[in-house]
C-alpha cells in the first residue's frame, strides 16, 4: 500500500487586516498623538461654533444726544459721560435741537459702535439719547429700547405783564414760540394748543428756542412762551426770577392729563423757587411728561448695564415735584423696557461686576459663554477617549493572537516530519514584532502572556519538524 508522501507547508499568506503590517516602535505614540489631534479638532469646532453666538466685545465708545448747551439733557448727558468714563467708556456727548432730532438720530443707521465726532461734525446716529415722553412712534419704538423715565420735565407757558392766563384758550389770537424745530416741545404745544382751540389759523405760532423766546417775550415781540425743561434750567430759572414775567397756571391739568397719558399733573407751591422773592407768588398747577432715556436695540448688553447703573445714581435724588426714589421709574408705557434693563433693576449688578473692573468682568463672562459648549463636547470626549485608545490597544494584541492563530492552524493540518521551517520563521517575525513594539506600562502583563503563548507554538513547531519520536517523548 502505497502512503502519501509528507506534505509541505501551505503556502503563506501574509493575513491581511488592520494590525498585520509591521508595527515600527513609535506606532503608540502616533496613536496618542492621533487622539490628541481629534480632541483639538473638536475642541476648536465647539470653539467655532460657539464663537458665532457670542456677544462681542462692548465699544469703547458711544454717542450720546442730548440738547442745547443751557438745557438739562446736555447737563445730564456730561453726568452719564463721568460715569461711564470710570469703567473705561468713552461718551460722545453732542449738542442737538431737543427730543425730535434725538430721535432722528436713533432712527438712522449705523454701526451700533459709536459713531467717532469733531467739533465740525454732527454725528448722524446716535446710540443712546434723551426723549421727551409723548413723542413715540412705531417706527421708533421698533428701533429702540427704553432705560426708564429719568425725571419730569413740567411744561412752562411764561406771558408778560400781571395779567394772569388760567387756561391755554385764553391766548387765542397771540403771539407764541412753539418752540425751535427738531426741539420736543413743539408737537406737544402744536397738540395741547389745537385741544384748546388756538391753531395757525387764529394765531400766531413762532419756532423760537427758550432764550431766542425769552429775549422776544421781554422786547414785547411774542405774547407767550411754550418751554419744557425741568426748573433747574438755565432758561427757566431766567423766566422764573425775571418779576416782568409769569408762569401760566394750567386750571384744566387734571383734564389734560387724562387726555394725554404721558402727562403727568403736577403743583409748583407759592414761594418754592425762592422764599425772600415769593417766587411764584402763587400756586402753580402744571403738567409735564417724564423723559425717557432711549437705547438702540443694538447697544451692547454690557453698556446697556453701566447706563442703567448711571441712571440710578444720577436720577434717584429728590426733585422739585417728586420724592427721593420715584426716579428712575422702571416702567415705561410709550417703549419697551430693555430686558437687560429689567435684569438690573430687578437684581442690581452681576456677580462678577460687583467684584472686578468692568472689562474684566465682561472677558470673563464672554469666556464662559464660550466654554459651555466646547465643554460639553469635551467632558464626553474626556472620557471615553481612554476607552477608545484601550480598544485600539487590545484589538492590536488580539490581532497578533489572531496571526499566530492562524500559523497554528495551518501548522496542525501538517503531519509529523513535515517541513515547517516558513511557519517558524513567520512566528519568529511575529515575536520579533512584539518586542520591537513599546505597548504602554498597562498592558505588560497581556504582552507577557503572548509571549509565553507564542514559545507554546514555537515547541509545537519543532515538535512537528522533529518527528513522531520527538513527539511522543513531548507526550511523555
Amino acid at each position: 500500500m502505497r502512503t502519501a508522501p509528507p506534505q509541505g507547508p501551505e503556502p503563506l499568506r501574509h493575513p491581511k487586516g488592520p494590525f498585520q503590517a509591521p508595527l515600527s516602535r513609535d506606532e503608540p505614540e502616533s496613536d496618542l498623538l492621533i487622539f490628541v489631534l481629534v480632541a483639538m479638532a473638536v475642541a476648536l469646532v465647539a470653539f467655532w461654533y460657539a464663537s458665532r453666538f457670542i456677544e462681542p466685545a462692548p465699544p469703547r465708545t458711544i454717542t450720546m444726544s442730548t440738547g442745547s448747551k443751557t438745557g438739562a439733557y446736555y447737563r445730564y448727558g456730561k453726568l452719564f459721560a463721568k460715569e461711564l468714563a470710570r469703567e473705561g467708556i468713552t461718551v460722545k456727548v453732542v449738542t442737538s435741537n431737543g427730543s425730535t432730532e434725538n430721535i432722528q438720530r436713533l432712527m438712522l443707521e449705523g454701526d451700533g459702535d459709536g459713531v467717532e465726532v469733531d467739533a465740525a461734525n454732527t454725528p448722524d446716529v446716535a446710540d443712546v439719547a434723551f426723549v421727551q415722553g409723548g413723542l413715540e412712534t412705531d417706527a421708533l419704538r421698533a428701533k429702540v429700547y427704553s432705560l426708564g423715565r429719568l425725571y419730569l420735565e413740567p411744561v412752562w407757558v411764561f406771558t408778560r405783564g400781571t395779567r394772569s392766563y388760567d387756561q391755554l384758550g385764553d391766548l387765542k389770537g397771540k403771539r407764541i414760540a412753539i418752540g425751535a424745530k427738531g426741539s420736543g416741545t413743539r408737537p406737544l404745544a402744536l397738540d395741547v394748543l389745537k385741544r384748546s382751540g388756538i391753531t395757525e389759523e387764529n394765531s400766531t405760532l413762532l419756532s423760537y428756542g427758550s432764550n431766542d423766546a425769552r429775549e422776544a417775550l421781554i422786547a414785547e415781540a411774542i405774547d407767550a412762551v411754550f418751554v419744557v425743561s425741568g426748573s433747574g434750567g438755565r432758561a427757566v430759572q431766567g423766566f422764573l426770577h425775571d418779576p416782568n414775567l409769569r408762569p401760566l397756571s394750567f386750571s384744566r391739568a387734571a383734564a389734560l392729563s387724562r387726555i394725554y397719558p404721558y402727562l403727568t399733573r403736577i403743583e409748583m407751591p407759592r414761594g418754592v423757587i425762592d422764599l425772600v422773592k415769593d417766587i411764584p407768588n402763587r400756586d402753580v398747577e402744571l403738567v409735564a411728561p417724564a423723559t425717557a432715556l432711549l437705547v438702540r436695540r443694538d447697544l451692547h448688553p454690557a453698556l446697556v448695564d453701566l447706563l442703567t447703573k448711571a441712571a440710578l445714581k444720577i436720577h434717584s435724588e429728590p426733585g422739585l415735584f417728586w420724592d427721593k426714589g420715584a426716579f428712575p421709574r422702571k416702567i415705561d408705557t410709550e417703549y419697551t423696557l430693555s430686558p437687560d434693563a429689567q435684569r438690573y433693576y430687578a437684581s442690581g449688578e452681576k456677580f462678577l461686576a460687583r467684584y472686578l473692573p468692568f472689562w474684566l468682568a465682561t472677558f470673563i463672562e464672554r469666556s464662559i459663554v464660550m466654554l459651555i459648549p466646547i465643554l460639553t463636547v469635551m467632558l464626553p470626549l474626556i472620557r471615553f477617549a481612554p476607552m477608545a485608545y484601550e480598544w485600539r490597544m487590545r484589538r492590536r494584541i488580539l490581532g497578533w493572537y489572531g496571526r499566530m492563530k492562524r500559523l497554528e492552524s495551518r501548522a496542525q493540518r501538517q503531519t509529523a516530519g513535515s517541513d515547517v521551517t516558513a511557519y517558524i520563521d513567520e512566528l519568529e517575525a511575529l515575536e520579533a514584532e512584539v518586542n520591537a513594539h513599546r505597548m504602554p506600562l498597562y498592558y505588560t502583563d497581556q504582552i507577557y502572556q503572548l509571549r509565553e503563548h507564542i514559545e507554546m507554538v514555537r515547541r509545537r513547531f519543532q515538535e512537528l519538524r522533529a518527528g513522531p519520536a520527538a513527539v511522543d517523548v513531548g507526550a511523555a
